[in-house]
């Protein structure tokens, strides 16, 4: 059961709101229920006391206190994004003696206003440690937690935990090398003394392979985990080795631009981190400032388990590096790039009769295919500069017959051949099922993209599960032409909603 309290609703009637959670509080059938709140200042009250509450959603409100870890013990799912008033250390609690040991996900980005990073990064390592059961994190400075945790570097953090009265971040990675969960919070505060020093003790005995074997045992069980830089990656991979997905942020601070070496560093250290989840990373996300060409020995390392791969802020520097992309992660189901188009014209092109002699690899699971070309906002459309990218679309659209998302956004070359070569060749590129192609699409994004009349009317009459079609921006589109376009989708089964401005 799913509850949604807006603003709205609590302007109208407070009092059913917080009767209606009230209900929710008192009844066992709902032990699996989730509330999500949009535009509410949440506090305890609202809240009440949510025992068997197990999902969460409070992003965008003004939540500003954790007050969920002693009212709803048995969550598993918190959502607390862009929760501006919630300042990092408050989440502390979740991970308290009686805090939420059940809880799987938390979603954390972008809260408060903390102006000490370095408290965002305590807390974050606090939440690692503290939390045994998570799977799921999404909260800012992740990786710096990871590597405060490898190097043990607790001691700027003492007075940070002693202030809001809660365990050390020493005592809670201890308790983790021990295989603690929180049963420690039962121990006599004597227990916990001679604990301590015995700790201490075998620290002054100055054995340092068992330091050091120390270190390498805490392994956290998170499987997916964002806000990760390249600098922290080795961290990272030493602590989650069972990690199936993963966000990475590879601009470096120290970088003055995209030199050789810079761009020698980025490639090395990615491919080494990488390398930690070779077979299992199924979702991958990049914010990478450099050519495309950089990044085809790490996906080459990581390709082949990968469902999922979303790339941000990466050039294009010829049609190669993108073939060996598409080359290298043959299972992808969802492939969204951002790009930067090329810098120089790329003119080559190929006849069309001779598509069987280009052996274009393809994505025959794909489901979803985003490619957003960059495009300043004074430019009415783009610069037709790769006009052999349509080889590639072609490989891309002709060899994934499940293919139900589509958004070609400000592509720089013509469409209508790329769709031509699709509906009217019977080539088929390598590995690619003996499906007709085209007929499963849902939803097209041609946005600013070069494209004709001809074209959607075709696309139109051959895709009958079309359900959204946005032509915003293509200038050889016309008021007529929508027009007749709308008049065609009103005579079909399904309903198409076109835009175009």
């Amino acid at each position: 059961m799913l509850l949604l309290f807006t603003d709205e609703a609590m302007a109208f009637s407070p009092c059913l709101v917080y009767l209606a959670i009230l209900v929710l509080a008192s009844h066992v059938m709902f032990s699996d229920a989730a509330v999500r709140v949009w535009g509410l200042r949440t506090n305890g009250l609202l809240l009440g006391s949510l025992s068997l509450l197990r999902y969460l959603y409070l992003a965008g409100t003004l939540y500003d206190r954790s007050v969920v870890a002693q009212q709803c013990p048995a969550l598993k799912h918190l959502d607390v994004s862009c929760c501006v008033h919630l300042h990092p250390v408050a989440l502390l609690l979740l991970a308290h003696s009686s805090g939420l040991k059940c809880l799987i996900s938390l979603l954390a980005l972008d809260i408060g206003l903390e102006e000490n990073e370095d408290n965002g990064t305590a807390t974050a390592a606090f939440l690692l440690l503290g939390l045994p059961s998570l799977r799921q994190v999404v909260v800012d400075n992740a990786g710096q937690a990871c590597t405060m945790i490898c190097k043990q570097e607790f001691g700027p953090t003492e007075g940070f935990t002693s202030k809001d009265r809660v365990a050390s971040l020493q005592e809670l990675w201890t308790r983790r090398i021990q295989g603690g969960d929180g049963e420690e919070d039962s121990f006599s505060l004597e227990e916990k003394l001679d604990k301590s020093v015995d700790l201490g003790k075998s620290r002054a005995d100055g054995v340092r392979a068992d330091k050091g074997s120390q270190e390498t045992t805490v392994k956290l069980g998170i499987h997916e985990i964002q806000s990760v830089s390249l600098d922290s990656l080795d961290a990272v991979g030493q602590l989650c080795s069972d990690l199936h997905s993963v966000s990475l942020n590879c601009h470096d601070e120290d970088d003055s631009g995209d030199d050789e070496g810079s761009g020698f560093r980025r490639t090395t250290l990615l491919t080494k981190g990488l390398a930690t989840w070779s077979s299992q990373v199924r979702c991958l996300s990049l914010q990478f400032p450099g050519p495309l060409s950089e990044l085809v020995t790490p996906l080459q390392v990581t390709g082949s388990s990968l469902i999922c791969l979303t790339l941000e802020g990466v050039q294009a520097d010829g049609h190669l590096p993108f073939l060996d992309l598409i080359s290298a992660c043959p299972k992808l189901t969802s492939l969204t790039v951002h790009i930067d188009p090329p810098r120089s014209n790329q003119e080559e092109e190929e006849d069309d009769e001779d598509l069987e002699d280009w052996n274009l690899p393809c994505l025959p699971d794909l489901r979803s295919l985003t490619l957003n070309f960059f495009l300043d906002e004074r430019q009415l459309k783009p610069v037709l500069c790769w006009r052999s990218l349509r080889g590639q679309l072609w490989a891309l659209l002709r060899g994934a017959p499940q293919l139900q998302k589509l958004s070609l956004i400000a592509t720089p070359c013509r469409l209508d051949p790329v769709f031509r070569l699709v509906l009217d060749h019977h080539s088929k590129p390598l590995n690619a099922l003996d499906q007709p192609p085209l007929r499963c699409l849902r939803h097209v994004n041609l946005k600013r993209s070069d494209v004709t009349m001809e074209t959607m009317a075709r696309l139109v009459n051959t895709c009958h599960r079309l359900s959204t079609l946005d032509l915003s921006g293509c200038c050889s589109m016309t008021l007529s032409n929508i027009t007749k376009l709308q008049g065609k989708a009103s005579r079909r089964r399904h309903k198409l909603q076109i835009t175009w401005t």
